[in-house]
């Protein structure tokens, strides 16, 4: 393993690039936030050994933050979350595809993905066929455990905090 080293885009100063994902022909996806707050996806192309000036992808809007992109391998579709696309929740995931070198409008990934909670983090498996995502601990159950009329003992306090549901977000496949 080799020691870490600065890895430099081709970005203005008040960009802030988050959250890279590498396409397999070297292309760059990732997001920044600008002083309003705004987040939008750029893409930066690999070619001929180094990275060309960013480009911003079409369905970018600035009244719309769309956050942690995740690109499919051979770039054939992109996820990404998003706080102000109206959706089902606090925040979805959302899926664009790439047709004729474009990117199509985002389509909401729907209810067997997002809920009324807070889905995000994004992340693919190397074959494309397996999303893996983040999603709060509010996600269809109660966040808090019930006692009735009693204080919980220490057991049910140590698993409670040591549970899937604890508060913390949660994995899902």
């Amino acid at each position: 393993m080799s020691e870490p080293h600065l890895f430099s885009l081709p970005s203005t100063e008040e960009m802030k690039p988050l959250y890279l994902s590498f396409a397999d022909n070297g292309n760059i996806y990732f997001c920044s936030m600008d002083k309003n707050n705004d987040s939008d996806i750029y893409l930066s192309e690999y070619k001929n050994g180094s990275y060309l000036p960013l480009v911003p992808l079409s369905f970018n809007d600035k009244k719309i933050s769309d956050f942690d992109p995740v690109v499919s391998t051979d770039e054939r579709f992109i996820i990404f979350t998003s706080n102000s696309r109206k959706g089902l929740g606090l925040s979805d995931l959302w899926v664009s595809f790439k047709k004729d070198g474009k990117w199509t409008e985002p389509v909401n990934m729907g209810d067997k993905v997002n809920s009324r909670a807070i889905e995000g983090n994004p992340c693919l498996s190397r074959d494309n066929k397996t999303l893996y995502f983040s999603s709060s601990p509010s996600r269809g159950t109660s966040l808090r455990p019930v006692y009735k009329n009693r204080k919980p003992t220490t057991e049910e306090i140590i698993s409670a905090l040591t549970s899937a549901k604890n508060g913390v977000h949660n994995l899902y496949i």
